[in-house]
């Protein structure tokens, strides 16, 4: 799966975790063969790993803390701040404009909102980007002419006029960084209306 996954990277592109079905083998391999030929140096890997293990799984506990530590841009922790306060900020900007849905261009800000707001009943759809799903939520979720509106539409750059010329009617309502200590992200909310009217 290893070399695959590499050749795929070579010829056209791959993600990290592609390759990860390689690993559950690779550590029964590896294992087996340490405690065989090497138990000590098992033990000692075991150590390490397990340290780094309790290391990351109690580091996003204390992600503000040390995401203020060093510049926000070289900071790795700065990435998994600010998306609970998107989420939250967005469904509260759904109350308040009447919206009934919540559209997204990105994949990233749509796993985030479905994950934060997973205990709401908010639909989520994404806009496609071409007439083949380019990812697995344009696949289960795409915008199509039945998504409730009017939508709020949740970007994190200025939105492509592609998608807002598809409605009569955009209102911009409000943009803000997140997190706001260390601003790692630019979100853009705008109310859509009127699909299929062309501006």
């Amino acid at each position: 799966m290893l070399v695959l996954i590499t050749l795929q990277a070579l010829l056209s592109r791959a993600l990290a975790n592609w390759a990860a079905v390689a690993y559950p083998a690779a550590t029964i391999l590896l294992t087996a063969l340490l405690l065989r030929q090497r138990p000590r140096l098992f033990r000692i890997s075991l150590g390490l790993h397990l340290c780094a293990a309790i290391a990351i799984a109690s580091a996003p506990i204390f992600a503000p803390t040390l995401a203020s530590l060093g510049e926000p841009k070289s900071n790795p922790l700065v990435r998994v701040l600010g998306w609970r306060e998107l989420a939250e900020r967005a469904e509260r900007l759904m109350a308040a404009q009447g919206a009934k849905a919540i559209l997204t261009d990105n994949r990233e800000l749509t796993a985030e909102l479905l994950y934060y707001l997973r205990d709401t009943q908010i639909p989520i759809a994404v806009w496609p980007r071409g007439p083949v799903p380019r990812d697995h939520f344009e696949m289960t979720r795409p915008y199509t002419s039945s998504t409730p509106e009017p939508l709020l539409y949740v970007s994190l750059r200025k939105p492509p006029r592609p998608i807002v010329q598809q409605f009569g009617t955009v209102t911009m309502v409000e943009e803000d960084s997140f997190p706001s200590r260390a601003p790692a992200r630019m979100a853009h909310f705008y109310v859509l209306t009127e699909p299929g009217v062309a501006r």
